[in-house]
């Protein structure tokens, strides 16, 4: 028997890595980025694929910086990185982003689209409905290098101001913008576009992309109001598209009804009611629906949406400026 005092105990993280290098297997990633990017010299310790799945792995799970890959590795039985245990002393920042610009080199779009059909078959997602939406990544720094102009010959973006989401217009940014199934809020399609480039102005571009993923406009695009544009809308309607948005305060179509209701009677039809599972006590939220009797001025139908917690919020909303009032006249 050995002696108890020889004996080691060795630790080793895995988090949620298996689960996440099945599903990363089951769509083919690895081989899949590793036939995409161009191979280095054969005596590379570390092949830029491979450099690119750690980076993968680390944006699910872990979100460190690149200085930090090779202390948060380390962690975990090398293996689920597809590591030789020698191979982890190679690790570093230099390396990765090495890998980086190689990936920048590939064609990306043809990448991006080769992993979308295959998740699309793989798990049989449902293209019936997509829905998009924006957000802004802010920068802090100078970045006079991101300047929009070509690097080697591809495409790049330009970190500039524009309108930030985080409200931090003093910094500069990019737009990222992401569409994803209704099953599952799968992601289907993304696209950075230029810090300065307004949402409005990216939906044809995302609807024309989404239509020759599915090979055909019969789907449901749903997006907020800057989707509501006469050129954006007609334009997908007149290629026998279906859109859903939001139609913003500041259309004369929303005064009308607005005044049309005052003294005319709507027969709102309930939609949809929700018991949440942890609240079984309280009331259920309901939606309620009626269409307007008259389309926009693009010819488009209008439907009007009644929701409990939006009449609640907005109760609550107008309680809270009431207080407000009471306490400044009082001090007054």
């Amino acid at each position: 028997m050995n002696n108890a005092e020889s004996l080691e105990l060795e630790s080793e993280t895995i988090d949620a890595l298996p689960i996440i290098n099945h599903f990363i297997d089951r769509l083919g990633l690895d081989e899949i980025i590793e036939c995409a990017m161009p191979h280095a010299d054969p005596s590379n310790h570390i092949m830029p694929y491979t450099s690119i799945g750690m980076l993968l792995r680390n944006i699910i799970i872990g979100r460190l910086p690149v200085y930090g890959f090779k202390d948060w590795i380390t962690l975990f039985d090398p293996r689920l990185f597809n590591l030789k245990p020698e191979q982890v002393d190679y690790i570093n920042d230099d390396r990765i982003g090495r890998a980086l610009e190689k990936l920048f080199d590939t064609d990306r779009a043809s990448l991006m689209t080769e992993i979308v059909l295959k998740s699309i078959r793989e798990f049989d997602l449902k293209m019936d409905q997509f829905h998009n939406d924006s957000t802004s990544i802010t920068f802090q720094g100078r970045y006079e290098d991101a300047n929009g102009d070509k690097k080697r010959g591809k495409v790049t973006l330009k970190v500039t101001r524009g309108h930030n989401k985080d409200h931090r217009p003093d910094l500069k940014q990019l737009v990222f913008d992401l569409t994803v199934t209704s099953d599952g809020a799968v992601p289907i399609h993304y696209k950075g576009y230029d810090g300065n480039r307004t949402d409005d102005t990216t939906h044809v571009e995302t609807w024309d992309t989404l239509r020759k993923l599915k090979g055909s406009p019969d789907f449901i695009y749903v997006a907020d109001s800057k989707l509501c544009v006469s050129e954006t809308m007609r334009y997908i309607g007149g290629e026998d598209g279906f859109f859903i948005t939001v139609m913003p305060r500041t259309r004369s179509e929303d005064k009308w009804f607005r005044e049309h209701i005052i003294d005319n009677k709507v027969s709102w039809d309930e939609v949809c009611r929700v018991q949440d599972p942890r609240k079984k006590n309280d009331t259920p939220e309901t939606w309620r629906m009626v269409e307007s009797p008259i389309p926009s001025k693009e010819g488009f139908r209008i439907a009007w949406v009644w929701s409990s917690i939006k009449t609640r919020h907005d109760q609550k909303s107008r309680q809270n400026t009431i207080n407000k009032a009471i306490s400044g006249l009082k001090g007054l």
